[in-house]
């Protein structure tokens, strides 16, 4: 008798731990997939997982121009294979000095360069900037020469601010030997085809006040429209 009473015992405790075995596993279960729903929102380092930007975006739809088909006479294009990268640029000249103050300058010439990966542009990723340079022929140094803004571009009366190329250093730069002078320069693009949309641009750089012609400004919206990712 005492015989079956052990064995009942024991048969009892032993569904009672299969019951707590089920039981804690049926919470384990509960507590991952309460991690795996927590996780979903989070990043693969686990930090908070952040809304998609909006800034590409944003420049994919801008307004382009479209092109007329033609090729401007100072635009350029070149591949870099190692880098995989193409540049397109356009120089501006000659550009009309406005103003030129107790100096003389000459041979002034205006750069934008875009810059892409691939011989083609990629559809789905569209340039925020452009990278560009004024370079000018003076008979004295330090005219293009600011610690401030490298220049304000004027553009139907609006002043556009050009950035500066460089966080860590000033874009002027000097060729004593020749007496040239250059100041490179970024443009938001959105800026960009403010001024390409623009009657009438002009523009200061340091003591330099420049303006250019019609035939220019369209040379510009040339470049403007093949920028467009979905052209």
């Amino acid at each position: 008798m005492k015989k079956w009473m052990l064995i009942a015992g024991a048969a009892g405790l032993l569904g009672i731990g299969m019951h707590a075995g089920a039981t804690f596993g049926w919470l384990g279960g509960t507590h991952t997939a309460t991690k795996a729903s927590k996780h979903s929102s989070t990043s693969s380092d686990g930090s908070a997982a952040k809304p998609p930007s909006t800034k590409k975006h944003d420049y994919l739809t801008l307004n382009y121009p479209g092109s007329t088909g033609r090729t401007p006479e100072g635009m350029t294009s070149s591949y870099d294979h190692a880098r995989d990268r193409t540049k397109l640029t356009l120089k501006l000249s000659p550009i009309r000095i406005r103003s030129s103050g107790n100096f003389r300058a000459s041979e002034v010439e205006l750069k934008f360069t875009s810059e892409y990966h691939g011989t083609s542009r990629p559809k789905d990723i569209a340039e925020s900037s452009l990278t560009g340079i004024l370079i000018a022929r003076v008979d004295s140094a330090g005219v293009l020469a600011t610690s401030g803004s490298p220049g304000t571009f004027i553009a139907d009366a609006e002043p556009i601010e050009a950035k500066p190329a460089s966080k860590t250093k000033n874009g002027y730069s000097l060729s004593r030997g020749s007496n040239v002078e250059a100041m490179s320069f970024k443009v938001d693009v959105k800026d960009f085809l403010k001024i390409c949309e623009a009657k009438s641009v002009t523009a200061k750089f340091g003591l330099l006040d420049i303006e250019l012609s019609p035939a220019q400004i369209a040379d510009l919206r040339e470049l403007a429209a093949r920028l467009n990712p979905n052209s």
